[in-house]
């Protein structure tokens, strides 16, 4: 019972301290084209997006079927590719 309570108090010491020590070590983009690569990497092993969970692919073509997508946005070329927003 000790033993337990010991560890609870370890990582619950170590779940305060772990934000503090992320943003002091965080290294914030200067501007948008570097925020777009570090989005581009951290997004890389999970391709889909945050609005909608759509998925696309590696050439950043977004599958339009893999979320009910409205038939007017199908037909659309910018539908079909991952933007960006500033």
């Amino acid at each position: 019972m000790v033993q337990q309570c010991t560890i609870i108090r370890r990582l619950f010491l170590m779940a305060m301290l772990l934000p503090g020590v992320a943003f002091v070590y965080a290294n914030p983009p200067a501007n948008f084209t570097q925020a777009k690569k570090k989005a581009e990497i951290i997004f890389r092993t999970n391709r889909s997006t945050l609005y909608c969970d759509c998925t696309y692919n590696e050439k950043n073509q977004i599958d339009l079927l893999s979320f009910q997508m409205q038939e007017a946005a199908v037909k659309s070329r910018r539908a079909s590719r991952v933007e960006y927003d500033t």
